[in-house]
Protein backbone atom coordinates (compact mmCIF):
# COMPACT_ATOMS: atom_id res chain seq x y z
CA UNK A 1 0.00 0.00 0.00
CA UNK A 2 1.40 3.21 -1.33
CA UNK A 3 2.42 6.32 1.77
CA UNK A 4 0.12 8.92 1.51
CA UNK A 5 0.92 12.42 0.99
CA UNK A 6 -2.10 15.14 2.09
CA UNK A 7 -1.78 18.45 -0.61
CA UNK A 8 -3.73 20.91 1.11
CA UNK A 9 -4.73 23.72 -1.70
CA UNK A 10 -6.32 26.89 -1.67
CA UNK A 11 -7.93 29.06 -4.73
CA UNK A 12 -7.48 32.74 -3.53
CA UNK A 13 -4.38 33.38 -5.00
CA UNK A 14 -3.83 33.26 -9.21
CA UNK A 15 -4.17 29.46 -9.37
CA UNK A 16 -1.75 28.71 -12.25
CA UNK A 17 1.21 30.48 -10.43
CA UNK A 18 0.34 28.67 -7.10
CA UNK A 19 -2.10 25.50 -6.71
CA UNK A 20 -1.39 24.53 -10.61
CA UNK A 21 2.46 24.88 -10.21
CA UNK A 22 2.31 23.23 -7.05
CA UNK A 23 0.15 20.38 -7.93
CA UNK A 24 2.60 19.73 -11.36
CA UNK A 25 5.83 19.96 -9.12
CA UNK A 26 4.86 17.74 -6.47
CA UNK A 27 3.43 14.78 -8.66
CA UNK A 28 5.94 15.25 -10.82
CA UNK A 29 8.63 14.54 -7.71
CA UNK A 30 6.58 11.29 -6.76
CA UNK A 31 6.81 9.59 -9.91
CA UNK A 32 10.28 10.08 -10.15
CA UNK A 33 10.58 8.70 -6.82
CA UNK A 34 8.61 5.59 -7.55
CA UNK A 35 10.90 4.37 -10.27
CA UNK A 36 13.28 4.41 -7.32
CA UNK A 37 11.21 2.64 -4.25
CA UNK A 38 9.60 -0.47 -3.85
CA UNK A 39 5.96 -0.74 -4.06
CA UNK A 40 5.12 -0.44 -0.29
CA UNK A 41 7.72 2.37 -0.12
CA UNK A 42 5.71 5.01 -3.02
CA UNK A 43 4.10 8.10 -2.08
CA UNK A 44 0.60 8.96 -3.81
CA UNK A 45 -1.32 12.31 -3.59
CA UNK A 46 -4.68 13.17 -2.03
CA UNK A 47 -6.30 15.93 -1.55
CA UNK A 48 -9.22 17.56 0.02
CA UNK A 49 -12.64 15.35 -0.56
CA UNK A 50 -11.11 13.49 -2.87
CA UNK A 51 -12.61 9.70 -2.74
CA UNK A 52 -15.72 11.01 0.03
CA UNK A 53 -18.92 9.69 -0.87
CA UNK A 54 -22.63 10.24 0.53
CA UNK A 55 -23.64 12.69 3.38
CA UNK A 56 -20.04 13.03 5.03
CA UNK A 57 -18.91 15.82 7.25
CA UNK A 58 -16.34 17.27 4.82
CA UNK A 59 -14.01 18.66 7.80
CA UNK A 60 -13.50 15.60 9.69
CA UNK A 61 -13.25 13.20 6.60
CA UNK A 62 -10.10 15.95 5.63
CA UNK A 63 -8.76 15.69 9.45
CA UNK A 64 -8.95 11.76 9.37
CA UNK A 65 -7.17 12.16 5.88
CA UNK A 66 -4.33 13.88 7.67
CA UNK A 67 -3.94 11.68 10.81
CA UNK A 68 -3.67 8.60 8.20
CA UNK A 69 -0.92 10.57 6.01
CA UNK A 70 2.73 10.22 5.57
CA UNK A 71 3.34 13.77 4.86
CA UNK A 72 1.63 16.89 4.51
CA UNK A 73 1.82 19.33 2.34
CA UNK A 74 0.16 22.72 2.72
CA UNK A 75 0.12 25.85 0.22
CA UNK A 76 0.47 29.25 2.83
CA UNK A 77 0.87 31.46 -0.02
CA UNK A 78 -0.05 34.81 0.28
CA UNK A 79 -4.05 35.79 -0.45
CA UNK A 80 -4.20 38.93 1.30
CA UNK A 81 -2.61 41.84 2.88
CA UNK A 82 -3.52 43.41 6.07
CA UNK A 83 -1.39 47.28 6.41
CA UNK A 84 1.37 48.87 5.05
CA UNK A 85 5.27 48.66 4.72
CA UNK A 86 7.16 47.01 7.39
CA UNK A 87 4.05 46.54 9.40
CA UNK A 88 2.42 44.44 6.84
CA UNK A 89 1.17 40.94 7.71
CA UNK A 90 0.10 38.34 4.79
CA UNK A 91 -2.81 36.33 5.73
CA UNK A 92 -2.69 32.58 4.24
CA UNK A 93 -5.91 30.75 3.66
CA UNK A 94 -7.31 30.19 7.23
CA UNK A 95 -8.51 26.71 6.32
CA UNK A 96 -4.46 25.65 4.52
CA UNK A 97 -3.55 27.04 7.92
CA UNK A 98 -6.05 25.31 10.27
CA UNK A 99 -5.31 21.67 8.14
CA UNK A 100 -1.22 22.55 8.70
CA UNK A 101 -1.89 23.22 12.54
CA UNK A 102 -3.77 20.20 12.55
CA UNK A 103 -0.77 18.17 10.85
CA UNK A 104 2.30 19.19 12.49
CA UNK A 105 0.03 18.29 16.01
CA UNK A 106 -1.15 14.61 14.63
CA UNK A 107 2.09 14.22 12.19
CA UNK A 108 4.64 15.67 13.74
CA UNK A 109 7.06 18.76 12.14
CA UNK A 110 9.35 16.74 10.51
CA UNK A 111 6.82 15.48 8.01
CA UNK A 112 5.11 18.88 7.31
CA UNK A 113 6.20 20.91 4.09
CA UNK A 114 4.95 24.24 4.00
CA UNK A 115 5.58 25.85 0.22
CA UNK A 116 4.29 29.52 -1.14
CA UNK A 117 4.95 31.08 -4.09
CA UNK A 118 7.52 34.14 -3.02
CA UNK A 119 6.47 36.39 -5.84
CA UNK A 120 2.71 36.45 -4.39
CA UNK A 121 3.94 36.14 -0.69
CA UNK A 122 5.40 36.12 1.98
CA UNK A 123 8.13 38.42 0.26
CA UNK A 124 10.11 38.33 3.22
CA UNK A 125 11.07 36.33 5.83
CA UNK A 126 9.48 38.41 8.26
CA UNK A 127 6.33 38.12 6.22
CA UNK A 128 5.74 34.44 7.13
CA UNK A 129 2.76 33.26 10.10
CA UNK A 130 4.29 33.47 13.28
CA UNK A 131 4.68 29.99 14.28
CA UNK A 132 6.58 29.49 10.95
CA UNK A 133 8.94 32.30 10.80
CA UNK A 134 10.85 30.58 13.13
CA UNK A 135 11.14 27.25 12.03
CA UNK A 136 12.83 25.42 9.33
CA UNK A 137 10.74 23.00 6.60
CA UNK A 138 8.86 26.07 4.85
CA UNK A 139 9.99 25.66 0.31
CA UNK A 140 9.28 28.39 -1.76
CA UNK A 141 9.50 29.16 -5.46
CA UNK A 142 9.07 32.55 -7.38
CA UNK A 143 6.80 32.97 -9.84
CA UNK A 144 4.91 36.35 -10.98
CA UNK A 145 1.35 35.97 -11.90
CA UNK A 146 1.07 36.32 -15.44
CA UNK A 147 4.99 35.02 -16.13
CA UNK A 148 5.67 33.35 -19.26
CA UNK A 149 5.20 29.66 -19.61
CA UNK A 150 9.22 29.51 -20.23
CA UNK A 151 9.35 31.05 -16.53
CA UNK A 152 6.96 28.87 -15.09
CA UNK A 153 8.09 25.30 -16.70
CA UNK A 154 11.89 26.59 -14.86
CA UNK A 155 10.38 27.40 -11.92
CA UNK A 156 8.39 24.62 -11.90
CA UNK A 157 11.24 22.44 -12.17
CA UNK A 158 13.39 23.83 -8.87
CA UNK A 159 9.98 22.90 -7.06
CA UNK A 160 9.82 19.80 -8.05
CA UNK A 161 13.73 19.06 -7.42
CA UNK A 162 12.75 20.48 -3.80
CA UNK A 163 9.75 18.43 -3.60
CA UNK A 164 12.19 15.44 -4.44
CA UNK A 165 14.55 16.12 -2.02
CA UNK A 166 12.27 16.48 0.94
CA UNK A 167 10.23 13.51 0.11
CA UNK A 168 13.37 11.78 -0.10
CA UNK A 169 14.90 12.34 2.95
CA UNK A 170 11.76 12.06 4.89
CA UNK A 171 11.15 8.79 3.45
CA UNK A 172 14.17 7.58 5.53
CA UNK A 173 12.60 9.30 8.60
CA UNK A 174 9.81 7.25 7.87
CA UNK A 175 11.85 4.06 7.96
CA UNK A 176 12.96 5.19 11.77
CA UNK A 177 11.85 2.80 14.51
CA UNK A 178 8.41 3.41 15.89
CA UNK A 179 9.45 5.07 19.06
CA UNK A 180 12.18 6.47 17.56
CA UNK A 181 11.48 10.21 16.36
CA UNK A 182 13.90 11.38 14.04
CA UNK A 183 15.92 14.48 15.53
CA UNK A 184 14.09 18.32 15.41
CA UNK A 185 16.21 21.73 15.00
CA UNK A 186 16.91 23.26 18.14
CA UNK A 187 14.89 26.76 18.73
CA UNK A 188 16.34 30.26 17.93
CA UNK A 189 15.54 33.42 19.63
CA UNK A 190 12.22 34.78 18.90
CA UNK A 191 12.75 38.06 16.79
CA UNK A 192 16.54 36.09 15.72
CA UNK A 193 16.94 33.31 13.45
CA UNK A 194 20.32 33.41 13.55
CA UNK A 195 21.17 32.34 16.72
CA UNK A 196 19.78 29.82 19.66
CA UNK A 197 17.04 30.73 21.63
CA UNK A 198 19.12 31.22 25.13
CA UNK A 199 21.33 33.65 23.73
CA UNK A 200 19.84 35.99 26.14
CA UNK A 201 22.45 34.68 28.56
CA UNK A 202 26.27 33.94 27.93
CA UNK A 203 26.85 30.24 26.85
CA UNK A 204 29.20 28.90 29.27
CA UNK A 205 32.04 26.52 28.43
CA UNK A 206 34.36 24.60 30.50
CA UNK A 207 37.48 25.07 28.16
CA UNK A 208 40.43 22.23 29.43
CA UNK A 209 42.95 24.94 30.05
CA UNK A 210 40.78 28.05 30.53
CA UNK A 211 37.67 26.58 32.72
CA UNK A 212 34.46 28.23 32.52
CA UNK A 213 34.30 30.89 29.71
CA UNK A 214 30.97 32.71 30.15
CA UNK A 215 30.42 33.29 25.90
CA UNK A 216 28.94 35.54 23.95
CA UNK A 217 28.73 36.30 20.10
CA UNK A 218 29.18 39.18 17.80
CA UNK A 219 26.61 41.47 17.00
CA UNK A 220 24.78 41.21 14.00
CA UNK A 221 25.16 41.07 11.00
CA UNK A 222 26.61 37.75 10.80
CA UNK A 223 26.56 34.54 8.35
CA UNK A 224 25.01 31.43 10.36
CA UNK A 225 25.04 27.27 9.21
CA UNK A 226 22.47 24.62 10.31
CA UNK A 227 23.01 21.12 9.74
CA UNK A 228 20.88 18.24 11.07
CA UNK A 229 21.23 14.86 10.30
CA UNK A 230 18.52 12.43 9.40
CA UNK A 231 19.27 10.01 12.65
CA UNK A 232 22.08 10.47 15.49
CA UNK A 233 23.34 7.86 17.20
CA UNK A 234 23.12 7.94 21.15
CA UNK A 235 26.33 9.70 22.51
CA UNK A 236 27.16 9.09 26.23
CA UNK A 237 30.08 11.72 26.02
CA UNK A 238 31.09 13.97 23.53
CA UNK A 239 33.21 12.56 20.52
CA UNK A 240 37.24 12.69 20.38
CA UNK A 241 36.35 13.17 16.68
CA UNK A 242 35.26 16.51 16.95
CA UNK A 243 38.67 18.28 18.81
CA UNK A 244 40.64 20.35 16.96
CA UNK A 245 43.47 18.56 15.04
CA UNK A 246 41.55 15.66 13.30
CA UNK A 247 40.12 15.41 10.22
CA UNK A 248 36.92 15.55 11.16
CA UNK A 249 37.02 18.00 13.65
CA UNK A 250 34.72 20.54 13.76
CA UNK A 251 35.66 24.06 13.28
CA UNK A 252 33.53 27.19 13.08
CA UNK A 253 33.19 29.32 10.03
CA UNK A 254 35.88 31.34 8.25
CA UNK A 255 38.74 31.26 11.07
CA UNK A 256 42.25 31.40 10.84
CA UNK A 257 42.75 29.64 14.11
CA UNK A 258 43.53 30.50 18.22
CA UNK A 259 41.13 28.44 18.67
CA UNK A 260 39.48 27.41 22.00
CA UNK A 261 36.66 24.48 22.64
CA UNK A 262 35.21 22.85 25.60
CA UNK A 263 32.07 21.19 26.75
CA UNK A 264 28.52 22.77 26.81
CA UNK A 265 25.27 22.09 28.83
CA UNK A 266 24.19 19.86 25.72
CA UNK A 267 27.31 19.03 23.40
CA UNK A 268 30.29 20.64 22.48
CA UNK A 269 31.76 24.61 21.37
CA UNK A 270 35.05 25.16 19.61
CA UNK A 271 35.04 29.30 19.12
CA UNK A 272 37.30 31.91 18.00
CA UNK A 273 39.66 33.09 20.92
CA UNK A 274 37.60 35.59 22.79
CA UNK A 275 38.53 39.19 23.05
CA UNK A 276 37.37 41.79 24.78
CA UNK A 277 33.82 41.65 26.75
CA UNK A 278 34.17 37.40 26.01
CA UNK A 279 32.95 38.07 22.74
CA UNK A 280 33.86 35.51 19.52
CA UNK A 281 33.49 36.74 15.80
CA UNK A 282 33.04 32.73 15.20
CA UNK A 283 31.80 29.55 16.78
CA UNK A 284 30.34 26.43 15.84
CA UNK A 285 28.56 24.54 18.32
CA UNK A 286 27.05 20.50 18.48
CA UNK A 287 24.46 19.26 19.91
CA UNK A 288 24.66 15.67 21.64
CA UNK A 289 20.71 14.99 21.58
CA UNK A 290 20.16 15.45 18.01
CA UNK A 291 23.49 15.79 16.13
CA UNK A 292 22.69 19.21 14.85
CA UNK A 293 25.72 21.58 14.00
CA UNK A 294 25.08 25.27 14.22
CA UNK A 295 27.78 27.82 13.47
CA UNK A 296 27.34 31.32 13.52
CA UNK A 297 30.24 34.16 12.25
CA UNK A 298 30.88 37.62 11.33
CA UNK A 299 34.15 37.77 9.90
CA UNK A 300 32.10 37.62 6.05
CA UNK A 301 31.43 41.29 6.80
CA UNK A 302 34.16 44.21 7.11
CA UNK A 303 33.90 48.39 7.94
CA UNK A 304 34.65 50.24 4.94
CA UNK A 305 33.00 53.27 4.39
CA UNK A 306 29.50 54.30 5.96
CA UNK A 307 28.53 50.97 6.25
CA UNK A 308 30.00 47.28 6.61
CA UNK A 309 30.33 45.60 3.23
CA UNK A 310 29.66 42.28 2.28
CA UNK A 311 32.52 40.28 1.00
CA UNK A 312 30.63 37.91 -0.83
CA UNK A 313 33.40 35.92 -2.66
CA UNK A 314 35.00 35.22 0.94
CA UNK A 315 31.63 33.65 2.45
CA UNK A 316 31.27 31.63 -0.43
CA UNK A 317 34.70 29.63 0.37
CA UNK A 318 34.41 30.06 3.62
CA UNK A 319 30.44 28.25 3.31
CA UNK A 320 31.47 25.52 0.74
CA UNK A 321 34.30 24.58 3.13
CA UNK A 322 32.93 24.35 5.96
CA UNK A 323 30.20 22.27 5.11
CA UNK A 324 32.26 20.01 3.53
CA UNK A 325 34.14 19.22 6.79
CA UNK A 326 30.96 19.62 8.97
CA UNK A 327 29.53 16.64 7.02
CA UNK A 328 32.63 14.39 8.26
CA UNK A 329 32.03 16.11 11.77
CA UNK A 330 28.67 15.13 11.90
CA UNK A 331 28.96 11.51 10.58
CA UNK A 332 32.09 10.90 12.45
CA UNK A 333 29.90 11.81 15.80
CA UNK A 334 27.38 9.51 14.89
CA UNK A 335 25.30 11.27 12.85
CA UNK A 336 23.90 10.16 9.13
CA UNK A 337 22.41 11.55 6.55
CA UNK A 338 20.42 13.04 4.43
CA UNK A 339 21.34 16.54 6.06
CA UNK A 340 18.95 19.32 6.35
CA UNK A 341 20.61 22.45 6.20
CA UNK A 342 19.82 26.72 6.49
CA UNK A 343 21.59 28.63 5.38
CA UNK A 344 21.23 32.19 6.44
CA UNK A 345 22.62 35.78 7.12
CA UNK A 346 21.05 38.14 9.56
CA UNK A 347 21.57 42.17 10.36
CA UNK A 348 21.34 42.84 6.27
CA UNK A 349 19.44 45.99 6.37
CA UNK A 350 22.63 48.33 7.19
CA UNK A 351 24.78 46.43 5.15
CA UNK A 352 25.88 47.08 1.49
CA UNK A 353 27.35 44.62 -1.00
CA UNK A 354 30.58 44.12 -1.52
CA UNK A 355 31.56 47.13 -3.54
CA UNK A 356 28.26 47.86 -5.22
CA UNK A 357 28.35 51.48 -6.03
CA UNK A 358 27.30 51.49 -9.60
CA UNK A 359 29.33 54.69 -10.33
CA UNK A 360 31.06 57.22 -8.18
CA UNK A 361 29.15 58.82 -5.83
CA UNK A 362 26.03 56.90 -6.16
CA UNK A 363 24.04 54.87 -3.48
CA UNK A 364 25.29 51.61 -2.29
CA UNK A 365 22.93 48.63 -2.58
CA UNK A 366 22.53 48.43 0.88
CA UNK A 367 20.14 44.47 2.38
CA UNK A 368 16.35 45.48 1.98
CA UNK A 369 15.25 43.22 4.37
CA UNK A 370 17.18 42.00 7.46
CA UNK A 371 17.48 38.36 7.01
CA UNK A 372 17.80 36.35 3.97
CA UNK A 373 17.67 32.03 4.64
CA UNK A 374 17.53 29.19 2.20
CA UNK A 375 16.61 25.48 3.17
CA UNK A 376 18.59 22.51 1.55
CA UNK A 377 18.46 18.97 2.40
CA UNK A 378 21.91 17.45 1.36
CA UNK A 379 22.10 13.71 0.56
CA UNK A 380 25.05 12.03 -0.83
CA UNK A 381 25.65 14.55 -3.67
CA UNK A 382 29.26 15.68 -1.90
CA UNK A 383 30.63 18.77 -3.13
CA UNK A 384 28.08 19.28 -6.02
CA UNK A 385 25.22 19.38 -3.72
CA UNK A 386 27.50 22.05 -1.55
CA UNK A 387 27.96 23.57 -4.25
CA UNK A 388 24.03 23.79 -4.87
CA UNK A 389 22.80 24.50 -1.44
CA UNK A 390 25.41 27.72 -1.49
CA UNK A 391 24.51 29.03 -5.02
CA UNK A 392 20.96 28.76 -3.90
CA UNK A 393 21.66 30.52 -0.83
CA UNK A 394 23.52 33.69 -2.75
CA UNK A 395 20.51 33.72 -5.11
CA UNK A 396 18.84 34.75 -1.78
CA UNK A 397 21.39 37.23 -0.82
CA UNK A 398 21.67 38.78 -4.18
CA UNK A 399 17.81 39.25 -4.28
CA UNK A 400 17.72 40.56 -0.64
CA UNK A 401 20.13 43.43 -1.84
CA UNK A 402 19.12 44.36 -5.08
CA UNK A 403 22.13 42.79 -7.43
CA UNK A 404 22.71 40.51 -10.75
CA UNK A 405 22.80 36.48 -9.56
CA UNK A 406 25.71 34.68 -9.34
CA UNK A 407 25.64 31.59 -11.41
CA UNK A 408 26.67 28.20 -10.14
CA UNK A 409 29.78 28.13 -12.32
CA UNK A 410 30.56 32.00 -10.85
CA UNK A 411 30.08 30.17 -7.27
CA UNK A 412 32.16 27.31 -7.68
CA UNK A 413 35.23 29.33 -8.95
CA UNK A 414 35.13 31.78 -6.01
CA UNK A 415 34.75 28.29 -3.72
CA UNK A 416 37.99 27.09 -5.36
CA UNK A 417 39.80 30.44 -5.24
Amino acid sequence: MARTIFWSWQSDAPQRETRSVIHDALKGAVKELAGELQEAERFEVDQGAKGVLGMELIAEKILEKIDLASIFVGDISTVDVIGKGDDRKCIANPNVMLELGYARRALGRQRVIPVFNKAIGPTRHEDLPFDLRHMSGSIHFELPEGATDETLVKERKKLQKLFREYLTAMLTNLEVEPGAPPPEWHLPLPHDPSIWEEAYNPLPVACPHLGQVDLLIADAPRIFVRLLPATQAVARKIPNSLFPGGREALYPIGTGGNLTYGRSGNGYVVFESIGEGRTTQSVARWYKDNGEIWAISAWSFYKRGEYPHLAYEEAIKDLVRWLERAVLSSRAAGGAGPFRLILGGCGLRGVEWWMSRPSPGSRPNLGLNDYAMHEYMLGDEGRSGILDAVHAFMEELTENFGVTGLSLEQVSKMADG
